[in-house]
């Protein structure tokens, strides 16, 4: 069914996400140094600062488990969004971080999820923590896959990422129980038919 037109023109909105895509390591969160922080109310994560209006963490221990276990079974952990870190020439020619730098826009709950994991306050598979994998298991199925990193530039308008970060955080909708029901009887139906 097509809509009526209103007759006025239609016109597309500017692009919000014009960052250019790096692949990173899911390490370089920890191996990169930390961006300075230049505004009050922004939070350290990891290697990069949360602006002062985003919200806390909230994903609880189920889903950050879900996530990392997602992870080391071979799931792409996604792509994050940042501002690109830069500097300007302060008092004497000294490098001054730049308002904004690092800023960490989408992927504040999966960053936290790893940092849990890395750091030891977060198991997965029954009780294996990350310290608990042999070095080449951590290398090879955790710290060397890629996490996509969109960054922006430093200049893009405070406005301009505020608005991008609600239409990435704009939530998930949760399955139902009916969801979950019709999910079991495909599975267990299709069971019965091997």
């Amino acid at each position: 069914m097509a809509l009526a037109s209103t007759g006025m023109p239609r016109v597309l909105p500017d692009v919000l996400l014009s960052g250019a895509a790096a692949p990173r390591t899911i390490s370089s969160l920890w191996e990169e140094s930390a961006v300075e922080m230049t505004t009050a109310g922004e939070r350290q994560l990891m290697s990069l600062v949360l602006p002062p209006w985003q919200r806390p963490s909230v994903w609880d221990g189920q889903r950050q488990r879900a996530f990392i276990e997602g992870i080391l079974l071979g799931f792409p952990p996604g792509a994050i969004v940042t501002v690109e870190p830069d500097w300007t020439s302060g008092p004497g020619g000294r490098a001054v971080v730049k308002k904004g730098s690092g800023w960490l826009i989408d992927g504040q709950q999966r960053v936290t999820a790893i940092r849990e994991f890395v750091e030891g306050r977060l198991c997965v598979f029954d009780g294996l923590g990350y310290a608990d994998l042999p070095r080449a298991e951590q290398l090879r199925r955790f710290d060397r896959v890629v996490l996509t990193r969109i960054c922006l530039p430093n200049d893009t308008d405070e406005a301009a990422l505020k608005s991008l970060y609600l239409r990435m955080n704009y939530s998930g909708v949760p399955h139902t129980q009916e969801d979950l029901a019709r999910l079991a009887d495909s599975v267990d139906g299709a069971e019965g038919t091997q």
